[in-house]
């Protein structure tokens, strides 16, 4: 005999035969499964969906495995969770970064260490590293993007812990919060959501587009594999539970650990910078400074220009702090150079600038005098030649020169070099100095270097500078007032010429032998042997060779290219 079911049972089973024979779709169950995708567009919009689905999954699942670990560290070694909301620890750690704490040791803590403090203000918490500490032990902090210290050192007993781990972006969401950023709060729980709603597309068997279910006759589903169906969402609410309560119970510690990005309720403290930079001409060119005040300093920079006020290029790092002294050696050429204080990644103001140019007096038989003007020594001026021709002056000042000092010239100065065998110039000569004119004579003639009756550098009213080998007188070349200038007068036995700035103005031949019959002193700044005829300007870096330097043996005398 045939029950009700069963009738039910056959008739579904012809509705099934006749669909197929139709045609039409085959039907699986009774209950709301969707279809089977059929067509290679289902099909592909079915594995699309799947892999959406395991993406959202995995996002949502590692989320859970770090609140998980978080959790646990959380409460198996007491690290705290603390979320940044500002940028002044950038880029150790960044806006929106979540930095885990531990309790502080205070023997451990020290310059380098990234501590969680109360603000002074007792408005929140910061996150600063130590940088140094004070004879009372308490710190000294400063963010790493700040252009200060903090002021207000940090006394032990209000530090709450020691970052240990950084984690990016995860605290990003205080951030917005603290912002008051409600849509981008609104946008993300969406997402969320969303994120955690897609997930079921790859953990449920009825998504899955691979299915091959076969019709059967429906009946109903026992309620444990429903919750078997199920378990996967529950798990997931459950993590996402525990994800949300993990958060909130860090997000109070973590929203009220600011940073201070721009003194918030510290008072700022500008890194002090170094003092007293001088640049000392030589070969090379010796730098030297007064470091700066601040002991928290790395070291300091210096730099570079080629121009006066930049723009400037860093040459060196120099550490440390106490360090006070740098040798560069750059090519030919003036240079402008200036130092700065730095720690970490900010540096202090510039120190003043001081000019240079590398000048070298080198040891060769054919340099008689080599006199730098940088240094009065008891009324004289050092010949660093291998003669000692000494510069020996009456009311001589120095002013600021070419490099360093120079000798400044005044109606009332008087500056000399004793007569010597080794300045008396024969078969050949060179005489080479950086000179500024701070006016032109209004009538006769000014000297510059004059060894009466043997060789000079004159400069005469409206006609200019005249080289003097003691046979020929070159003509007149006008000079510039008021700049440096280079001039050289050479003469190589054959031709006698006058280099300004490296490049010849005037020349012309001469043959002979200087005469050596005077005995005055060679006179600087002035005519010889009376003192009569001042020059109104400046001398530096004066050498005189006993040899007919070439065009660029006398460019690179004076640090000069392109000549």
């Amino acid at each position: 005999m045939i029950g009700s079911a069963d009738r039910s049972l056959i008739g579904y089973e012809k509705k099934v035969a006749d669909g197929a024979q139709l045609g039409g779709p085959k039907l699986t169950s009774l209950t709301s499964l969707p279809p089977i995708p059929s067509g290679r567009l289902l099909r592909r919009l079915a594995i699309a969906r799947f892999v959406v689905g395991t993406v959202c999954a995995a996002g949502v699942g590692v989320l859970a495995i770090l609140v998980f670990c978080l959790t646990v560290i959380y409460s198996t070694k007491g690290w705290t969770p603390v979320a940044v909301v500002s940028g002044s620890m950038a880029p150790a750690v960044d806006e929106g970064d979540l930095l885990l704490i531990q309790p502080p040791d205070l023997e451990t803590l020290g310059a380098g260490s990234i501590i969680v403090f109360d603000a002074p203000a007792g408005d929140g918490w910061i996150t600063h590293r130590i940088i140094d500490e004070t004879p009372t032990g308490e710190f000294v902090t400063a963010g790493d993007a700040n252009g200060h210290r903090d002021s207000t050192p940090v006394s032990p007993e209000t530090i709450h812990g020691v970052g240990r781990i950084v984690i990016p972006y995860i605290g990003r969401p205080f951030v917005w919060f603290e912002g008051g950023e409600w849509a981008t709060i609104a946008l993300a729980t969406v997402v969320v959501l969303a994120a955690l709603s897609a997930s079921r597309w790859a953990l449920l068997g009825r998504f899955d587009p691979w299915r091959t279910d076969e019709p059967v006759a429906p009946k109903p589903t026992p309620p444990d594999r429903r919750l078997g169906r199920l378990t996967p969402i529950a798990v997931m609410a459950a993590i996402g539970m525990s994800t949300s309560s993990t958060i909130a119970a860090s997000s109070h510690a973590g929203f009220a650990a600011q940073t201070d990005n721009t003194g918030n309720s510290l008072a700022s403290d500008t890194l002090d910078a170094p003092t007293g930079l001088t640049a000392t001409s030589d070969a090379d060119i010796i730098i030297d400074w007064t470091a700066t005040s601040d002991t928290y300093a790395d070291g300091h920079r210096i730099y570079r220009a080629t121009d006066p006020g930049g723009p400037y290029v860093q040459i060196a790092e120099v550490t440390p702090r106490t360090t006070e002294s740098y040798v560069d050696s750059p090519a030919v050429g003036t240079y402008y150079y200036t130092a700065r204080a730095f720690f970490s990644t900010w540096e202090s103001a510039a120190s003043n600038e001081d000019p240079a140019r590398p000048f070298a007096c080198p040891n060769d038989p054919d340099l008689r005098a080599c006199i730098r003007f940088d240094e009065d020594l008891s009324g004289t001026y050092v010949d660093d030649s291998s003669y000692a021709n000494t510069v020996i002056h009456t009311n001589g000042t120095l002013v600021p020169g070419m490099s360093d000092a120079a000798a400044d010239g005044s109606p009332t100065a008087q500056y000399e070099m004793a007569d010597s065998a080794s300045l008396d110039l024969t078969s050949a000569m060179t005489v080479e100095a950086w000179i500024r004119l701070d006016s032109q004579p209004s009538s006769g003639r000014v000297g510059i270097l004059d060894n009466d009756g043997q060789y000079s550098l004159m400069l005469y009213a409206t006609t200019g500078l005249r080289c003097d080998n003691g046979i020929n007188q070159l003509p007149h070349v006008p000079v510039p007032t008021g700049v440096w200038f280079h001039a050289a007068c050479e003469w190589d036995g054959s031709d006698l010429t006058l280099y300004i700035d490296g490049m010849p103005e005037a020349t012309m031949p001469s043959t002979g032998t200087i005469a050596t019959s005077n005995t005055f002193p060679v006179s600087l700044l002035d005519t010889s042997p009376g003192f009569t005829e001042p020059m109104d300007g400046q001398l530096d870096n004066l050498r005189i060779w006993h040899s007919g330097r070439t065009q660029a043996q006398i460019c690179a005398d004076a640090g000069l290219s392109g000549c």
